[in-house]
């Protein structure tokens, strides 16, 4: 079975949070000498998410 994918639409302060706070984790485990290999790979993600530009339709266009 295919692992499953969820996307979720931030807001620009809603990503720049979330980056703080996994960034402050991946600190955290840095200091107590633990692996940070998953919280680097989550952290990718997020600093590299396209952006995507929202679609704005006239009632015509629709």
């Amino acid at each position: 079975m295919p692992e499953k994918m969820r996307y979720v639409e931030l807001s620009e302060t809603d990503n720049n949070i979330t980056i703080h706070a996994l960034n402050e984790f991946r600190n955290k485990l840095i200091s107590e000498k633990k692996s940070t290999d998953d919280i680097n790979y989550i952290l990718n993600k997020f600093i590299c998410a396209p952006e995507k530009k929202p679609r704005w339709f006239s009632r015509e266009e629709r």
